[in-house]
């Protein structure tokens, strides 16, 4: 059974408008809601008169506002504000609210394009790498021009998104652009893996061998690719093993016997190729 919420306070006949996210609320549990999903981003603008205002005349909670009206002189913060409201409604359980204080906590310190940039990451880090590909744009759309080391990370993380959408030229792009701004070995690299994938292995020999100053990072980058591939092969292995377990205790002697005499030839072959010297 869900948990009970109970309501408090009047639905209001005019409704708040908050510029960011532009969004109306008509009452005071909608408020607990909006400073809940969007605690990460909340900033000191929050803490408005003419909000305080709305919860006593709209809202009809005189008490609230009360308490509210004087955090919002310099020594009231962000969180005091929003946990004032949180724990006064009690729409969400304790461990919510604890939540919502480290949010706000963790995201006192950054800019608002740093908050951004944070909740388009979990956005991409959770597949969502179309959404994340747009949201960072918009993101570097606003962005100052002098704010290089962002705009980098930025371009950066746009560029893995686009990894995952298998778009390797435009992925290339971004890393590229944000080398150029921050230089830094592990961007290059990642740079040259995806012009790797985007480009047939002649091209990319080509395309390598006019970068002379490159020479380490590409070695280093087939480090990694022949590393992914014996990671690759052992997980193969390991799957094969499991399935040959499986067949043995459930009395299938004969495809037991068959793949484990694939796999002795196998390794024979590698052994006398040089292949199963790792």
């Amino acid at each position: 059974m869900g948990r009970a919420v109970l309501l408090c306070g009047n639905d209001a006949t005019t409704p708040y408008r908050f510029a960011n996210p532009d969004v109306l609320v008509w009452s005071i549990e909608e408020l607990c809601y909006l400073m809940k999903e969007n605690a990460f981003l909340l900033e000191k603008d929050i803490m408005d008169r003419k909000l305080v205002s709305w919860i006593d005349t709209e809202c009809g909670l005189g008490d609230l506002a009360a308490s509210l009206y004087p955090l919002l002189g310099q020594k009231g913060t962000v969180n005091a504000f929003v946990l004032t409201i949180l724990q006064y409604v009690g729409s969400f359980s304790r461990e919510t609210i604890e939540e919502v204080d480290r949010l706000l906590s963790q995201g006192s310190n950054l800019s608002t394009y740093e908050k951004y940039k944070v909740r388009v990451d979990q956005m991409a880090g959770s597949g969502r790498y179309a959404e994340a590909a747009a949201a960072y744009d918009a993101i570097l759309e606003e962005l100052p021009q002098e704010e290089s080391v962002l705009r980098a990370g930025l371009l950066h993380n746009k560029g893995v998104a686009l990894t995952g959408l298998f778009l390797f030229e435009q992925a290339a792009a971004c890393f590229l652009a944000a080398y150029d701004l921050c230089p830094d070995r592990e961007t290059f690299v990642e740079y040259l893996a995806a012009k790797r994938m985007h480009l047939s292995e002649s091209d990319y020999i080509s395309f390598v061998a006019q970068l002379p100053d490159a020479y380490d990072e590409s070695l280093e980058l087939e480090r990694r690719v022949k590393a992914l591939g014996r990671s690759w092969e052992s997980q193969l292995d390991r799957q094969r093993l499991e399935q040959m377990r499986q067949w043995k205790a459930y009395g299938d002697t004969g495809r037991y016997y068959e793949e484990a005499q694939r796999m002795i030839q196998g390794l024979k072959h590698g052994y006398r190729t040089g292949v199963g010297e790792r």
